[in-house]
């Protein structure tokens, strides 16, 4: 395999995107090369620090379990090897023990660890990738990092404060633990794993850790003359891919096989691309895919979602094949017998499902530690599972005009209603990419692995781990900040609707003609839709300025989008949910309201003020509290947003200004170096793939 060189480091401080895209796996050095201008190197370096580290210790904190003690943590994760671990109390160890210990430079750490280590992992090559070439995560099965700290100070945990406050509370800390969570995610992004192991190792002591999609299970700092420091290698040695964390399931596709080619010309891929196989179930029907060196797995938890266009070897057809780890609760299906609820009671609009399967035995464990607890309610059992769907289609975001754009959404809300009003079952989570465009220009609502059936919808966690960028304002916790005591709402009908629209403005700010300056368009995508905070219990809270933009005359400033009927639906939209968050009416102007203008029959002010005299400001109140009452009663409504769109969709005006726009949102970096005002450690890291330890 060819090898890719790490470019040296660059510790000029870029200025990172408004919000880190969902592929955290763009990184500029070891353990991955990206071939990107905006690429930066990651480092403990703070000063250089990008903001995907400290959204990915965002991510993590809260879900950290230790410190576990390391002969458990061995005895439950890697099998004692055939032949016992060689001694390491030797004199030559010793010596290379005390070279090790005595480094005054982290650059000095990585050779010297090589060579004190080596001898425990044979079977493993150990690089250090952080001056020389390094195979990249797509190339031989990288197995392990190693990340090296010379500061104790730049420990992630403590070790004294027990589980429940076991993360370090420093900035130092805080970039650490971002900074092994975002290798962690880039390794799992690269291949096809359950789980993977990582090593911090310091001068005098390591820690291990096992990364699923649950959280991290972090060992107590094991020192080197602790035997258990050189038995974790020597077991990892010799464990099986599937104790390493490896996808067994997933294999190469033969480049020999008879249907490689047609394979391939069906995939749309080059003769050189590597084909993978999977089958969903063992005795079902075999699939081939292609998959980009990375996977857009932009979180180190949760479902972990991944979709691929797959060429069915028995029937000869493309079809759509998603790998994710679903929420084992008594309250939710698996999707593919969701899939059969709604294909039972005539939902539109919906994919059909060709088979769904739960993978073998393979859930997260980082939940099953008695002080797990101590950490958080909210580390879960996560089951690994496979679905085909026969449709393929485009995602939303590649539309090819606005107004097939609004059509697929408006599909999609059919889709949403139907499975509501029909099947009891509601979506819980609407976005941008579970919206498909078909051949037709016509929508599909998919992604159904977080619905609830209305029966089951007060069971189980209110709480859904979803991006806030769509989330309804309600369900960024607003309410539950404004009645403590009351607990996380339960998304409702109205807070799907409500994403709906949040998907409309989003994709038309993003991708649509409108006279917005870059500067301008990336602080509303950002501070509109992304911004939030992480409460104690780790839930997304915020929703201030959508809270703001949706009231406001021009919501989201959407007077500046060029295709007029795009902007006046979304205008209409927002006067009915601004509603949701809006001044209500007190009794008496209900009231009055409907002495004056129920009981007559008539919205005419005119008539209403010659029938009787009245103060002006009391018609105008009962006015406002008519309408109040009348857009309450249409979010009630499963259709009220869809018959919104159908409207919109006869008028005249979508062919102006109706092109999809490619913008390039990134941000430069300064031109002048930031320089720090003390010594930092510069960082380095190493990955293991095939035979080969980094």
């Amino acid at each position: 395999m060819p090898k890719n060189t790490i470019p040296p480091h660059d510790f000029r401080p870029k200025t990172p995107p408004s919000r880190p895209t969902t592929d955290p796996t763009k990184l500029g050095a070891t353990p991955i090369l990206k071939k990107e201008s905006t690429s930066q190197v990651y480092s403990s370096w703070h000063v250089a620090r990008d903001e995907r580290i400290t959204v990915m210790w965002h991510e993590i904190s809260g879900r950290v379990v230790g410190p576990v003690r390391v002969g458990d943590f061995l005895n439950r994760y890697l099998p004692k090897a055939p032949k016992p671990c060689p001694n390491h109390h030797t004199n030559k160890t010793e010596k290379k023990h005390t070279t090790f210990s005595g480094s005054k430079r982290e650059v000095d750490m990585y050779k010297s660890w090589i060579d004190l280590v080596g001898r425990f992992c044979p079977n493993l090559e150990l690089v250090d990738t952080h001056s020389t070439p390094a195979v990249d995560f797509g190339g031989k099965q990288t197995e392990m990092i190693v990340e090296f700290k010379l500061a104790r100070g730049d420990d992630a945990f403590k070790d004294d404060n027990g589980p429940s406050f076991f993360e370090h509370s420093s900035d130092a800390a805080h970039d650490t633990l971002g900074q092994i969570t975002l290798y962690a995610t880039a390794h799992q992004a690269a291949q096809f794993r359950t789980h993977v192991f990582l090593v911090l190792v310091f001068p005098k002591y390591a820690r291990f850790m096992r990364w699923d999609r649950s959280g991290v299970i972090v060992t107590e700092e094991v020192p080197f003359s602790n035997p258990s420091y050189v038995e974790f290698f020597w077991r990892f040695n010799h464990a099986k891919p599937d104790v390493r964390g490896v996808d067994t399931t997933v294999t190469e596709f033969p480049h020999n096989h008879p249907v490689a080619v047609k394979a391939k010309r069906s995939l749309g891929v080059e003769d050189g691309d590597r084909l993978f196989q999977v089958k969903v179930d063992a005795k079902g029907d075999t699939y081939v895919f292609c998959c980009p060196t990375y996977m857009a797995v932009g979180s180190p938890l949760g479902r972990s979602t991944r979709v691929f266009k797959a060429y069915c070897v028995e029937t000869g057809k493309l079809v759509l094949l998603k790998d994710t780890w679903r929420v084992v609760s008594p309250s939710q299906s698996p999707e593919h017998i969701i899939y059969e609820e709604l294909k039972k009671h005539g939902v539109r609009n919906v994919c059909r499902c060709k088979e769904g399967c739960d993978v073998l035995d393979q859930v997260t464990k980082t939940q099953d530690w008695s002080m797990a607890r101590q950490v958080s309610s909210r580390l879960r059992l996560l089951r690994h599972y496979r679905l085909v769907l026969n449709e393929i289609a485009r995602s939303l975001t590649d539309f090819g005009n606005t107004k097939e754009m609004v059509t697929a959404v408006r599909d999609a809300m059919i889709g949403h209603g139907d499975a509501y009003d029909r099947a009891k079952i509601l979506h819980r989570d609407i976005s941008s990419g579970n919206i498909l465009i078909t051949d037709s220009g016509g929508g599909l609502l998919i992604d159904w692995d977080l619905c609830k059936r209305l029966q089951d919808i007060y069971q189980g966690e209110a709480h859904i781990e979803r991006t806030v960028r769509y989330l309804a304002i309600h369900g960024c916790s607003v309410a539950s900040d404004s009645h403590p005591g009351e607990g996380a709402p339960i998304p409702d009908r109205a807070d799907d609707l409500e994403s709906f629209f949040y998907v409309l403005v989003w994709i038309a700010l993003r991708y649509t003609e409108h006279g917005f300056v870059k500067g301008a368009l990336i602080d509303m995508l950002h501070a509109g839709f992304d911004h939030h905070y992480l409460d104690p219990q780790g839930a997304a809270k915020g929703g201030d300025r959508k809270k703001v933009e949706v009231q406001a005359f021009d919501p989201f400033q959407v007077s500046r989008l060029f295709n007029v009927p795009l902007k006046e639906l979304i205008k209409t939209l927002a006067k009915t949910i601004a509603v949701r968050y809006g001044e209500v009416p007190n009794a008496t102007e209900i009231a009055q309201y409907k002495e004056l203008f129920e009981k007559q029959g008539s919205s005419d002010v005119k008539s209403v003020a010659l029938s009787k005299p009245v103060d002006n400001n009391i018609i105008l109140s009962a006015l406002r509290a008519g309408e109040y009452l009348d857009k309450l009663s249409a979010l009630d409504r499963s259709d009220w947003m869809e018959l919104e769109l159908t409207t919109a969709l006869q008028k005249s005006g979508w062919n102006a200004h109706s092109g999809r726009v490619q913008r390039d949102l990134s941000t430069p970096p300064p031109t002048q170096p930031m320089v720090p005002k003390r010594e930092y450690s510069e960082g380095g890291a190493g990955p293991i793939s095939g035979n080969r330890f980094c």
